[in-house]
Parts: structure tokens; C-alpha cells; sequence
């Protein structure tokens, strides 16, 4: 249920879905406690509301038209710590991972771009772990030397992966996890030493081919290239986990290099040695991409705004949905249309870490960059709105359920809905 003033809206939902088939006098009692809750939501007081909290304070003070406050640690309080079996031995420990702390986020509406700045707010327990293995910045190299001219994303992160068995640990997880591993003859410390956590993921090449079943003579499937690169860490763990029983019997050590003992097939090629872990598409990208002598081109800032973080990703969005036939989506031309030229790229990235405070920010850019992007939005969302309910109301009347009474409430409630608190639309 939503309600509005002059300068706010407040939505409530139920936590619990309620069960289908909710009879009149059920539906009638959720409803009344919505409105009892949005009624109480409206009069708080400064001081029993978040506007109370410091944080979420700070946060209002950034540039943006929408701002976001999270407690984690309440978060968990709602639903983990009532947790019981295996869950009520973690419950302690994942209190101390929670404890104090929240995420804050801004997001500022332009003309033709949506710009998101947040900030994560970790425990002292967590901020000590970080502080023990401190995350480095990303490798742009292992991006810029991709071979293509064609890229529609990538993603890259740079962290001690010591830091995942230290959070094991103080779950209480990493008996668990080493009593798994037994088998393999190695421990959870030996496969964290093992690898680096710098790791690269690009893609190119993105489209959609034919691909014919005796069933469906028009059946099609996305085809890409790619490529995933991970560094290698401590050398002596590594060597132990690659002569684990585990790991042995799906690679045999040829020199410097460690082979498949299985053909891969021609949709996948491997390359591991003790300096890096390999894996693409095809073999002849693996080894442009491992000679180096390939150069990405990357449209706009997405490589450039990467410079300096511990982790980051950019998405083409228009290469991608350029690439997918518009009978496949399954929609009118007039939506799919919209569709495909509404969103540019999406790109995010991570600073480092500074005690108990990390920031992130990303972009959203729309191709249309004279007008705002809310409204952008608003009115791809209400020409998707109407297209559903106007089809809803087609089947309805096909099979006899229409009922004219209740689609002309949902048109008039949305007509209320853009009366209100809505950005400006297209003439």
C-alpha cells in the first residue's frame, strides 16, 4: 500500500506473503493495518523516526532526489536471530559480523545519466579482518590487453582471499569446511594461500544465432566471447592443491602447464601454470589475451573511472540488447523499440577501504541525454503499464472474466498515481 502528501510518499508491505485465495474479510483486515501503519508512519515524531539517526542525517546531506538507509544489524535481528539448528550456532557470531552496521546510499537524477554514490559502514570485527588483508587496486592491464573492439562488459576485483576463511572463522564455518576437504588432502588455509583474488572477467562479441531443434526450426542462442583470468598466489600451496587427489583427477601436469585430462570441446580452452588460471571461450582468444598483445576499446569513461579501486564493472547494455532479435522478447515493436534505446551503460566501482567506512559509487547512462532520466523511466514504465493491463483486460474479456468495474479502479488508481508526486512526462 502507498500513500502520499505534498512532498512524500511511504510504501508498506507485508513480510510475510499472504497465501492466495485471501478471502474478503482477510483482504479487508491487511489492508486496515497497512493504512493503521502508513497513518503512524505520516505523524511520527523527528525523534521516532530515522531522521534521528546521524547516519541517515549524513547521507541527506549528499547531492540526490533519492536516498537509501539500511542496519544491517537490525536486518538480521528481523530475521536470523530467531534462527534455529545449524543457524542458532551461528547466531552469535554472525551478530558480531552485523553489530553496527549499515549502508547508506544517494541517487542524484540528471538528463540523460542517474549517478549512485553509497557508503558500507562494517563492524569493528569485520574492519578488523579488512585491516588484517587489505584489498588492492584492480589490474587494468588484464582488461586493456583483451583483444577486441567489440566489449559489452567486465568486471574485476583485487582481495586476499585469506579473508573469506577468517569470516568462516568466526562463524564457526571452517571446521566445516576443512572437514570437506579432508578428502582432498588439503586444508581451507591451503586453498585460500593458494590464489591471489585478483581476478578479471571480460566479455565481447555478443549475439544471438540461429539455433535449430527438430522441435523449433526458429530456435535461437546467445554466442559471446570471453575471458577469465585469476592469479596465482602462495606457490608452494598452489603446487599442493593442484597434486590434491581432487584436483589430479581432472588435470595432469605437462611441464609448466597443467592439461585437462578430458577434451573441453571447442566452447571452452584452459591455461594454468603457477603464475595464472586461464579460461576463455576458444583457444585462439586465450592466447592473443595471454600474449598481451591484444588492446581493448571501451566506449566512454568505463575503463578510465575503474583507475584506482579495489573492484569494478561496466556493462554495455545497448551492445547487448542491439544483439537480441525483437521477436524474442516478445513484445510490441513500439515497447521493444523503447526498450533498446533507452539504456546506454552501466558502470560501478569500489575504493578501498578506509577503517570502518568503504564508499562505492556508480552510473547509469540513458542514450537520450537531453531529458531528465526519471522521466525517462516514468514513461517507459507507464507505456509498459498500459500495454499489460490492456492485455490483461483482452484475455480477461477472451475467456469471460472481465469485469469493467475493477480494471476502471486499476486505471484510475495509476491515473492518481502520475497525478502525484510524478516527474514530468513527454508532451
Amino acid at each position: 500500500m502507498v500513500g502520499f502528501t505534498g512532498k512524500t510518499m511511504i510504501g508498506v508491505a507485508s513480510i510475510e506473503s499472504p497465501s492466495y485465495g485471501l478471502d474478503t474479510v482477510e483482504s479487508a483486515k491487511l489492508s486496515s493495518n497497512s493504512s493503521i501503519l502508513l497513518e503512524k508512519l505520516f505523524t511520527l515524531k523527528a525523534d521516532e523516526s530515522v531522521a534521528s539517526v546521524a547516519s541517515f542525517k549524513d547521507i541527506t546531506k549528499e547531492k540526490g532526489d533519492m536516498f537509501f538507509w539500511m542496519s544491517s544489524e537490525s536486518l538480521y535481528n528481523m530475521n536470523g536471530a530467531n534462527a534455529s539448528g545449524m543457524g542458532a550456532l551461528m547466531a552469535s557470531n554472525m551478530k558480531k559480523i552485523t553489530e553496527g552496521a549499515f549502508t547508506t546510499a544517494s541517487a542524484n537524477f540528471e538528463a540523460g545519466k542517474i549517478d549512485i554514490d553509497a557508503y558500507s559502514y562494517t563492524s569493528k570485527e569485520l574492519a578488523a579482518i579488512f585491516k588484517k588483508y587489505p584489498m588492492e587496486k584492480i589490474n587494468l592491464e588484464s582488461i586493456e590487453k583483451y583483444p577486441s573492439d567489440n566489449i559489452f562488459g567486465y568486471a574485476a576485483v583485487n582481495f586476499d582471499l585469506r579473508m573469506i576463511g577468517e569470516l568462516l572463522k568466526m562463524m564457526g564455518m571452517d571446521g566445516f569446511a576443512n572437514m570437506g576437504l579432508s578428502e582432498a588432502r588439503i586444508t581451507l588455509d591451503d586453498l585460500l594461500a593458494a590464489f591471489k583474488g585478483e581476478i578479471t572477467m571480460v566479455g565481447s562479441d555478443f549475439s544471438t544465432v540461429a539455433a535449430p531443434t527438430e522441435w523449433d526450426s526458429t530456435r535461437t542462442k546467445p554466442q559471446l566471447k570471453w575471458i577469465f583470468s585469476l592469479k596465482v598466489g602462495d606457490k608452494a600451496a598452489f603446487e599442493k592443491v593442484m597434486a590434491s587427489p581432487m584436483v589430479a583427477q581432472m588435470l595432469t601436469k605437462q611441464g609448466e602447464e597443467y592439461v585437462p585430462n578430458m577434451p573441453l570441446g571447442d566452447d571452452m580452452a584452459v591455461s594454468i601454470n603457477n603464475k595464472r588460471v586461464l579460461a576463455a571461450s576458444d583457444a585462439e582468444l586465450l592466447k592473443t589475451y595471454d600474449a598481451g598483445t591484444g588492446k581493448a576499446k571501451i566506449d566512454g569513461d568505463a575503463l578510465a573511472n575503474a583507475k584506482g579501486s579495489v573492484g569494478a564493472f561496466y556493462v554495455d547494455v545497448e551492445k547487448i540488447m542491439n544483439a537480441i532479435p525483437a521477436k524474442e522478447m516478445e513484445l510490441p515493436d513500439s515497447i521493444s523499440t523503447d526498450l533498446k534505446s533507452l539504456i546506454k551503460s552501466v558502470y560501478g566501482k569500489s575504493d578501498q577501504i578506509s577503517g570502518e567506512k568503504s564508499h562505492s559509487s556508480g552510473q547509469v547512462i540513458f542514450k537520450d541525454q537531453s531529458k531528465n532520466a526519471l522521466t525517462q523511466l516514468f514513461n517507459f514504465m507507464n507505456k509498459v503499464y498500459t500495454w499489460t493491463n490492456e492485455k490483461r483486460k483482452a484475455e480477461a474479456a477472451q475467456w469471460g472474466d472481465y469485469n469493467a468495474e475493477e480494471a476502471q479502479v486499476a486505471v484510475d488508481s495509476m491515473a492518481a498515481d502520475a497525478a502525484i508526486a510524478a516527474p514530468a512526462t513527454e508532451e
